[in-house]
């Protein structure tokens, strides 16, 4: 197939998949949408000049992927900040020893939303 008759039999495959992603709950991504996403990305001039709506969605999907990231980056940030600037009056205070602050840097340092 190709061209107009590549895009018409998979662009309703390539749009429940890009829809998939702009939702919260999903789902899992499949196998079709692993395969969807592959056309796309094999094929994407191809289908940006002949599917307007789906350049749409994946403007969209991309918008919503950057402003999830700007966020992570920004907390991700904010949390190493608060952390360097934690006085040891304070951590007294608070009964945490420095082993354990130094514990929960590296925790975070793994997995910022473990706390």
């Amino acid at each position: 197939m190709n061209g107009k008759e590549r895009v018409e039999a998979n662009a309703k495959s390539i749009n429940f998949t890009l829809a998939k992603f702009l939702r919260s709950n999903s789902g899992f991504v499949s196998a079709r949408d692993h395969r969807a996403i592959k056309e796309l990305n094999e094929n994407l001039e191809l289908y940006m000049t002949n599917e307007p709506y789906l350049t749409d969605r994946l403007h969209r999907v991309y918008m919503k992927r950057k402003k999830e990231l700007n966020e992570a980056t920004k907390k991700g940030i904010m949390l190493k900040e608060l952390l360097n600037e934690v006085p040891n009056q304070t951590l007294q205070e608070a009964k945490v020893s420095q082993k354990e602050f130094s514990d929960m840097k590296m925790l975070i340092r793994f997995d910022e939303d473990i706390f």
